[in-house]
């Protein structure tokens, strides 16, 4: 049975219902500075910059600021081109993260569209979102009212030509704002009925042309810079025939039926029923989504705590990357959920809501075409710290990393779910004492495996796993690697506190001369997830070097750049990754001791 976080207590439940404020951050548990927006100090520059260059048709000139500390970094810039994924994974690339939470304009190839006050549009609702496509952006500018348009995507744009969807933020760094709650559809997806069979599901919503056949689908997008908030059920919005109506409970900030080469980036969801859903049917051969990127994004309070079939973000894909973010409490379901191929999860930071993560089967129906790759089998996730605490008053997890599937047994990711340089750290008291126990991973549903389990499986070094969680009447709680049947290979060195239980009824823990350091108390810092000096695990990685030439005819396969080079900076003002920084050998776990 899954376990909801919200299963404790009515009363627990009331300390949370202060987060519809939209635009408070929440502590995120884990560092002593949160993941806040910074602030500078200087005035932002003229609203008569210039906006155009290189022959592109300007629809309004655009705005350059001075960003933190007085540097100037928000001038307009030429828009970027769509990140290269020829090959999986793509090495991680420093420069794609902001050093600040300042973003100005960009300037397209094709078309640049100015919103805001002063601009030619001063809402979204009126840009002509339908017909925009290859090198495209809309720059959005920070106001200090939110913005509430409900729009509808259809761009097929390049590579080297994206359609972004670019937020400018203000001289304090303040990202716009976009409102559910009271949002009103755009003008162009009125007048074509756009997406009338799924208007509850989303506030940016990327689909088909009402007036085509089935076989479009949009590519080559970029969403970055946004702050969106209150899109689920409750919040209401005016449907295409100017009605009011409320988003359905399972929907998203962004949602997409299909959808290939879409890049999230640096944007904020906050109380949302889902910050991102992507489908993959497979009704037809065109019926996926594919190459989904998420990068220095902040998610926190989606979903409800009555349901657990919302996530942080759900994805479903040909090849899912998502690093350096921060992944806040779901409230019912889980903190990531994932149903992709060849999926990599690096140098994130997961508050843990019912599962931290949650890597399951594909639900194509028809065709294979997510299935058919040759990574659908297999994940990759490191350089993760994931906390599971036990006195959130949104719950905590009793499962936390799940790996196989949770529906269907026969379309099982039944290979090697890959599990190195992470720290997963579980903390606090449960006041209730309902809980005396919690699992660090599953692997299948009730109690099953996949149906081909030979290589179904869970490989496992040169990670911390602690315990510091007690429960009320039970003391120190059982950390159990395990829950119920399955096969987990440790190799290297993993460090586990002292009280961890090895595998039974069925599951299987074999530990290839490896080795296992314990101790009784912790080894990092629960504050802020760095190793402690002298603590037993510093030191001790790069032992062991992981053999991926079963992937080595894989066209496009990178096992370099799925080495554990980086970490998550949460000194930083927004969510990014940073350069590991070594001193003597590698440090078990996410972070190195400084």
């Amino acid at each position: 049975m899954k376990i909801r976080r919200n299963q404790y207590s009515i009363l627990l439940f009331l300390v949370i219902s202060t987060f519809f404020f939209q635009n408070c951050r929440i502590d995120q548990g884990l560092q002593s500075s949160t993941l806040s927006s910074s602030t500078g100090s200087t005035d932002q520059g003229s609203s008569d910059g210039s906006g155009g260059s290189g022959g592109s048709t300007v629809v309004d000139p655009g705005t350059g600021s001075t960003g933190q500390n007085g540097q100037t970094d928000l001038a307009p810039k030429n828009a970027p081109a769509f990140p290269k994924v020829d090959v999986w994974p793509p090495a991680v690339d420093y420069s794609e993260f902001s050093t600040t939470a300042c973003a100005g304009p960009l300037i397209g190839t094709n078309k640049t569209i100015h919103v805001g006050p002063g601009k030619t549009y001063t809402e979204m609702t009126d840009v002509p979102w339908l017909t925009l496509g290859a090198g495209d952006v809309v720059n959005i500018y920070y106001r200090a009212s939110a913005y509430k348009t409900k729009i509808g995507l259809i761009s097929i744009a390049t590579a080297q030509a994206p359609f972004i969807i670019n937020g400018v933020t203000d001289s304090a760094c303040n990202k716009p704002v976009i409102d559910g709650n009271g949002a009103v559809t755009a003008t162009d997806a009125r007048a074509m009925n756009f997406g009338s069979d799924i208007q509850e599901s989303g506030l940016i919503t990327i689909h088909r042309p009402s007036n085509t056949s089935s076989f479009h689908k949009a590519k080559y997008i970029i969403i970055q810079n946004l702050k969106i908030v209150n899109v689920k059920a409750g919040s209401t919005f005016k449907n295409n025939t100017n009605s009011n109506q409320q988003y359905g409970k399972f929907s998203a900030a962004i949602y997409s039926p299909r959808v290939d080469y879409l890049y999230i980036k640096n944007c904020e969801f906050i109380n949302n029923a889902q910050a991102l859903f992507t489908n993959s049917k497979g009704g037809s051969e065109i019926d996926f989504s594919s190459y989904l990127i998420l990068r220095g994004n902040y998610v926190d309070r989606s979903g409800y705590d009555d349901d657990d079939h919302e996530h942080g973000v759900y994805t479903q894909g040909y090849r899912t990357l998502m690093e350096g973010n921060f992944f806040g409490q779901a409230q019912g379901g889980s903190s990531v959920k994932d149903r992709s191929s060849g999926t990599v999860f690096r140098y994130n930071k997961v508050n843990v809501s019912a599962r931290g993560l949650d890597l399951v089967e594909n639900e194509e129906e028809y065709f294979d075409n997510v299935k058919s790759d040759p990574l659908y089998h297999h994940a990759w996730v490191y350089g993760n710290i994931f906390v599971n605490d036990n006195s959130s008053s949104m719950g905590f997890s009793i499962r936390m990393i799940h790996w196989g599937f949770d529906n269907s047994s026969a379309n099982a990711r039944s290979g090697t779910l890959y599990f190195y340089n992470n720290s997963v750290l579980h903390k606090g008291t449960d006041p209730t004492g309902s809980y005396w126990y919690t699992s660090i991973f599953q692997m299948g549903s009730g109690g099953y495996n996949a149906d081909h389990p030979e290589n179904y499986q869970i490989n496992a070094w040169e990670n911390i796993f602690v315990n510091d969680a007690t429960s009320t009447g039970y003391g120190k709680v059982d950390f159990r690697l395990l829950w119920d049947l399955g096969k987990i290979n440790f190799y290297g060195t993993n460090f586990l506190t002292a009280n961890w239980r090895r595998p039974a009824d069925g599951g299987v823990l074999t530990e290839n001369s490896s080795v296992v350091l314990e101790n009784a108390s912790s080894v990092i810092d629960v504050a802020t997830g760095l190793p402690l000096a002298s603590s037993s695990v510093l030191n001790r990685g790069v032992t062991y070097v992981p053999n991926f030439s079963q992937y080595a005819n894989i066209t496009g396969f990178s096992a370099v750049n799925l080495s554990h080079s980086s970490e998550f900076d949460f000194t930083n003002s927004v969510p990014k990754v940073k350069p590991k920084t070594l001193n003597g050998l590698r440090d078990l776990g996410a972070f190195e001791k400084q």
